[in-house]
């Protein structure tokens, strides 16, 4: 499944795309379609099988696509769940103590997903920038000219 998954998110980006708007409220449908890939990116991490980078990278692509104001939220969040699972958890939630069952691909997917999750960041506060500089320089308000 997760050989396909890169393919169908994909998909999903490029219908979003069609709709040429720049900031687009996220239905119902895209909502659904965006926890189901969180779910199955979850349940596979720690596995052996690098298509799990592959999967992780085509679900932050999506969810950067839908520009949405809740992207870095959701970020967070799934940031947040691959790594509580690193850690042993009982009835009064997660410790500070490594579950013994961890592997260094457990380690290396957080910090891929982290690593990804930052460049998609920057490089969305670079576009909010240069919007701001068009605008600002259309104004004539641009005091770069000094």
């Amino acid at each position: 499944m997760l050989l396909i998954f890169p393919k169908l998110v994909a998909q999903k980006a490029e219908e979003h795309k069609q709709t040429g708007a720049e900031e687009q409220i996220v239905g119902p449908s895209e909502l659904i379609f965006v926890e189901n890939c969180f779910q199955l990116i979850h349940r596979g991490f720690g596995t052996t099988d690098p298509s799990w980078f592959r999967a992780a990278e085509a679900y932050l692509n999506v969810i950067m696509e839908f520009k949405n104001k809740k992207a870095a939220m959701q970020i967070r969040e799934f940031i947040q769940a691959l790594a509580a699972t690193l850690f042993v958890s009982d009835q009064r939630g997660p410790s500070s103590e490594f579950r013994r069952d961890i592997t260094d691909n457990h380690f290396a997917q957080v910090f891929f997903v982290v690593g990804h999750a930052s460049i998609k960041m920057l490089a969305y506060l670079e576009q909010q920038e240069d919007k701001i500089k068009r605008v600002l320089g259309a104004d004539g308000s641009d005091d770069e000219k000094k």
